[in-house]
């Protein structure tokens, strides 16, 4: 018996592939590159699929433990059910009890039964009555928000919404800037600039509702009932201390109040759908922003349980996904005969 590759006699064992005989080393020679790193065959070696795929030992086993599922927090392989967490496998003893999820409150091991905020913080159920900051509602402790804060009018808020609070004039510009650009992307324009003034929570109160003992008014339109109203004739007052996001999103939703009352030449829409406009380009504003603390202001909108704010966003949102944001900003600038369509079509689609 000769060798198909040297032509020398094999004396002692052959190797045999696609039906031609080799001395071992030549056999190497002829077999095609290792399936896993495409180098050329080697001893040791394997093959599988009936001589058809090629190994290097070591590449096949290195394969092989990159197909078994491994858990992330312990890297050991997974076997049977596993959960998952922020795309990560996870045995289920080290998601529920090994630490590898942790309570943002208490930093114990998150257990079976848990909740999450919207920005992704997961809780243990015991802790979901404690304090909250007023402006993004997460739990104030150090795993969510970094600790608590205080503003200058008494008011309690986190420590991450601090950060970023807008608290100076000159703070407002740039925010303000970003929205009007925003707004400019759906074709609804300015003429003239509208003014802002910053203000806190007593002087909110005592304008709005001077008996109220618990207000959550964090920004309000001022638009004076005139012939010939123009935007700077409107004006719009924000909390102090805001996060950059939620004011950008309150700032939006106040600017289009004055640019409807512009635009419907004093004709009325309806507290619930005008309300749900001004909430929806808000949310949109934030819906698909890079930074998921924008996103998670957005969705805690869209979950808002209020009547008016919470279900004018839905049902606009709706409308808005069955029809066009187009569709619905030309008839808000087409006058009284278009708002009542308006007031029906979202009505109907609701």
């Amino acid at each position: 018996m000769r060798c198909a590759k040297c032509y020398q006699a094999i004396t002692g064992h052959s190797y045999r592939y696609h039906y031609k005989d080799y001395h071992e080393a030549c056999l190497l020679k002829v077999l095609p590159p290792c399936q896993v790193c495409g180098k050329s065959m080697s001893d040791p070696w394997v093959t599988t699929n009936k001589d058809t795929l090629f190994f290097h030992e070591a590449c096949l086993d290195q394969l092989r433990q990159s197909l078994i599922l491994h858990c992330d927090f312990c890297q050991q392989p997974i076997e049977g059910t596993y959960r998952e967490w922020r795309e990560k496998p996870l045995h289920v003893e080290c998601f529920e009890e090994k630490g590898a999820v942790l309570c943002a409150v208490c930093q114990e091991p998150i257990g079976k039964k848990f909740l999450l905020d919207f920005f992704d913080n997961p809780f243990h159920q015991k802790h979901q009555n404690m304090a909250r900051c007023g402006c993004c509602h997460r739990i104030i402790a150090g795993g969510t928000t970094g600790g608590e804060g205080k503003l200058a009018d008494g008011r309690m808020i986190c420590h991450a919404c601090q950060q970023t609070g807008i608290t100076k004039k000159e703070q407002m510009r740039e925010p303000y800037r970003q929205v009007l650009d925003f707004l400019k992307t759906q074709e609804i324009l300015f003429a003239q600039p509208v003014r802002l003034k910053l203000m806190d929570q007593h002087q909110i109160r005592k304008i709005l509702d001077p008996m109220a003992v618990h207000n959550h008014t964090v920004g309000f339109a001022t638009i004076p009932r005139i012939p010939q109203l123009t935007e700077s004739d409107c004006h719009i007052s924000m909390l102090y201390g805001l996060p950059q996001y939620y004011f950008m999103q309150v700032l939006a939703h106040e600017l289009l109040h004055c640019w409807i009352a512009v635009h419907s030449r004093g004709q009325p829409l309806g507290r619930s759908t005008e309300e749900g406009i001004c909430e929806y380009l808000g949310f949109l504003l934030l819906r698909n922003h890079a930074d998921p603390e924008a996103r998670a202001f957005a969705q805690m909108s869209l979950a808002n349980s209020d009547r008016i704010y919470g279900k004018g966003l839905r049902d606009i949102k709706r409308y808005v996904e069955q029809k066009s944001l187009g569709k619905l900003l030309h008839g808000l600038r087409e006058g009284k005969a278009n708002f009542e369509a308006i007031i029906d079509l979202v009505a109907g689609v609701g």
